[in-house]
């Protein structure tokens, strides 16, 4: 009796390996697949009929039927191999199919840093001449500087008070973040004739701001995300982000792409009081925040229902962006390939421009459209992201859901 449920249990083992090779079952993606997902109710009821990943791979889960179709749910679903093998564990948080905006208008933000960025290394007039204290430092431009003489820096201000506090050599102990990593070092400041104050040979600044799109507003919390991409520093770091604004921003002119060199917007906005939302987080997948839900650019979002990864495909697709004065417009692209992704990436989707009038207005995709919702099949599938600097009407774009988990 042993032997024959032996033989029986490598039978089964070896038609499961069997299937997967001869029918094509992806059994890598759905094994390497992150353990936290976003679906509609569509999705999971795509599942649940084994229309996502083939009809050999089941869906169990004993609430599946029974999602609230009114608030956001999370859910435990578990895939199995002809419904007897189990491969994956998923969480699975399941939105409302109503409870989401596109916006695509332009948007201006500013950042506050946690500590003052190093914009540049400059000489100090001395009356002996011109010296650099902080040239053979180590310290470059984008690092942080966070703290000088175990005091906490967070403005230009700050900077150049606590440099200028009196000690007996002038010598200064500076620390600051680079990838992430706080590094030390000792720089002697030296007295500028033209300022009349001591010097670091630093130019800092305690602020980033910028121009881009505002990609979706969620309903039930104004939370909302932008750009699709972090903000990064000249080193390509990402700016780790205390606080910050985003505020209406006024398009003055497009600058059109065209082969090897990229285009962009021109905006302009005034950082003042009057901003539409607050930054909470700069990721690596956008801004993310909450939008004052009596802003004009709250009034003026779309509602569709949420996609993402399970849904984006190949063929006519649009993006909604502003480049012309007025509201944000929608444009005919191309997708021309949702990639399969386990794991968050800004690269998701490959598009093209096919719309005469973006292309007339652009040339195709310009700097300051990043964040631009795409739209397919009545959905939100993701946010336009990159240019291809040959050829500015392709371009890359990231999953609604990468986004929606930075939340």
């Amino acid at each position: 009796m042993f032997k024959h449920f032996v033989k029986l249990l490598l039978a089964s083992v070896f038609s499961a390996f069997f299937a997967i090779i001869c029918f094509n079952i992806p059994y890598y993606d759905i094994v390497n697949s992150p353990n936290v997902i976003n679906l509609t109710q569509e999705d999971l009821q795509n599942l649940s009929n084994n229309k996502t990943f083939g009809h050999f791979i089941s869906v169990t889960n004993s609430n599946v039927n029974s999602v609230s179709k009114t608030k956001n749910d999370a859910i435990d679903i578990v895939l199995k191999i002809f419904n007897l093998f189990p491969v994956k564990k998923i969480q699975a948080k399941v939105y409302d199919n109503s409870k989401i905006y596109a916006s695509g208008d332009l948007i201006g933000f500013n950042i506050k840093t946690n500590g003052v960025i190093v914009e540049g290394i400059n000489n100090v007039i001395t009356d002996l001449g011109e010296v650099s204290p902080a040239k053979n430092s180590g310290i470059r431009v984008g690092d942080i500087i966070t703290h000088i003489d175990g005091v906490k820096v967070s403005s230009n201000e700050e900077f150049n008070e606590v440099v200028n506090l009196q000690n007996s050599n002038h010598i200064h102990k500076v620390q600051y973040l680079r990838n992430n990593v706080l590094n030390a070092v000792e720089i002697h400041s030296e007295y500028d004739k033209i300022t009349k104050s001591y010097r670091l040979g630093l130019w800092v600044k305690d602020e980033t701001n910028g121009i881009g799109t505002l990609t979706y507003i969620l309903e039930d919390n104004n939370k909302y995300g932008a750009l699709g991409h972090a903000v990064t520093n000249s080193n390509g770091e990402i700016i780790n982000a205390t606080d910050g604004k985003i505020y209406d921003c006024n398009l003055l002119g497009i600058e059109k792409g065209s082969k090897g060199i990229a285009g962009s917007v021109k905006g302009l906005f005034v950082n003042d009081d009057n901003s539409v939302g607050t930054i909470t987080k700069n990721t690596n997948m956008g801004l993310v925040g909450v939008i004052k839900d009596n802003s004009k650019i709250y009034k003026q979002a779309k509602q569709y229902t949420i996609g993402g990864r399970f849904s984006a495909h190949s063929g006519k697709a649009q993006i909604l962006c502003q480049v012309t004065d007025g509201e944000a417009k929608l444009y005919d692209v191309e997708i021309i390939k949702a990639n399969s992704q386990n794991n968050a990436k800004e690269k998701s989707i490959v598009l093209r421009i096919i719309d005469k009038e973006l292309l007339n207005l652009t040339g195709g995709i310009v700097q300051g459209m990043s964040g631009s919702p795409i739209i397919q099949d009545n959905r939100i599938v993701g946010a336009v992201t990159h240019v291809f600097v040959n050829d500015p009407t392709k371009g890359y774009g990231i999953y609604l859901d990468w986004m929606l988990e930075k939340q």
